[in-house]
């Protein structure tokens, strides 16, 4: 299942957010131990650049501390800092993705691809009746008058029996 990840290496910002999570899940079941590496020699360099003036005896322990510290201190720090952000942001991409997904498939024709005449009951203001062609595109809107006041129950019912065979209707909503 993880067998993709052993002694796999890349860089952190270039690493997708699903390959990410998938190391994680991985770490989590006890699959794979996940690292997060940062150049050594970089990082010594940009503390020895903070903290060292000149050329001395004090200035070559200052190094030797700032290369410890770093080791023993900031190293495990800075990967369980980047470890935690790198996560959160593949979580909300995630999270993203996710979103898309469901949003496809609850706007997804619950009938399949069908032409549909769709009535919205009403009273006073009339029926009305809108088709969808099989994409759920708008193909006509308009009113019938079924109910009181007007009674037009016959009209109503060739207007939706002529629509229908115009139409070539596949379903009624």
């Amino acid at each position: 299942k993880y067998r993709n990840y052993f002694d796999f290496e890349e860089e952190l910002k270039k690493c997708p957010s699903h390959r990410l999570l998938a190391m994680r899940r991985g770490e989590k079941e006890q699959y794979l131990k996940v690292h997060i590496r940062i150049n050594e020699e970089t990082a010594v360099e940009a503390l020895e650049k903070i903290f060292i003036e000149g050329s001395n005896r004090s200035s070559e322990e200052v190094g030797i501390a700032a290369k410890d510290s770093y080791r023993r201190l900031l190293s495990p720090s800075i990967e369980t800092e980047f470890s935690k952000e790198s996560k959160e942001k593949a979580d909300m991409e995630a999270i993203k993705v996710f979103t898309a997904n469901l949003r496809q498939l609850l706007m997804a024709p619950v009938l399949g691809y069908k032409r549909v005449i769709a009535i919205d009951p009403g009273f006073r203001t009339g029926c009305k009746i809108v088709i969808l062609n099989e994409q759920g595109d708008l193909l006509l809107n308009d009113t019938i008058y079924p109910n009181p006041p007007q009674n037009d129950i016959k009209g109503s019912m060739e207007k939706i029996s002529g629509l229908a065979g115009k139409y070539s209707i596949d379903a009624v909503a």
